[in-house]
């Protein structure tokens, strides 16, 4: 009897061991990179959305935001993406103006991961760290030689769009240089992770001409 129960124990275990080995490896990798049901992790904000100024659009618009008093007349925004950055110049020291086409926002005509057909693009804005005012009023999207400021648009793919901006310059101090941010984010359906994002800081001088760079 003892034998014969060795013997079938034996035999259990060489059954289950070449059941184990028939199942064949699929090859699939898998690698949670967040909550998401999309995720692009090598993929960068300018795969997904760019920021203009005149000088690198690369379709050659002009009508860019002006910087007050400039001479020779320069437009407010340069570089490009995360080097983007405005000085608006003087804007006064009371009431409110608009100021449009500061940059433009433009999606690429294929994206990272090509199940993703449209983004949503959001502005907000962050006050000027150092006293904490706050010039600009609201900002948003508008197509190209518009006037409005959505704050929120969604695009599909290769489309443009200008950033128009809203100031409201009473409170602030005469002589002085604020520095808001203003932060564009993109998000896309099914992506639940960090949201790409730009931080696009905006000089504004609470005077009258060029003000200090």
């Amino acid at each position: 009897m003892r034998l014969r129960g060795w013997l079938l124990v034996l035999v259990i275990v060489v059954a289950s061991l070449a059941a184990v080995l028939s199942v064949r490896p699929s090859g699939a990798s898998f690698t949670r990179a967040s909550d998401s049901t999309v995720a692009v992790t090598t993929a960068a904000a300018n795969g997904w959305l760019h920021l203009y100024s005149q000088s690198t659009d690369p379709d050659g618009l002009t009508g860019y935001y002006v910087r007050n008093a400039s001479s020779p007349s320069a437009p407010a925004a340069t570089g490009v993406d995360t080097t983007l950055a405005a000085n608006l110049g003087g804007q006064g020291t009371n009431g409110t103006q608009t100021r449009n086409r500061v940059l433009t926002i433009k999606t690429p005509t294929a994206f990272p991961d090509g199940s993703i057909t449209q983004v949503t693009v959001t502005a907000t804005t962050l006050a000027d760290v150092v006293t904490g005012f706050q010039p600009i009023d609201s900002v948003g999207f508008a197509t190209i030689g518009g006037g409005a400021r959505t704050a929120s648009v969604t695009l599909g793919k290769n489309v443009k769009y200008q950033m128009n901006v809203h100031l409201n310059m009473n409170g602030c101090s005469s002589g002085k240089q604020y520095i808001p941010t203003v932060v564009i984010t993109v998000t896309y359906a099914g992506y639940a992770g960090t949201y790409y994002q730009y931080n696009v800081p905006v000089k504004i001088y609470a005077g009258s001409g060029t003000g200090p760079n």
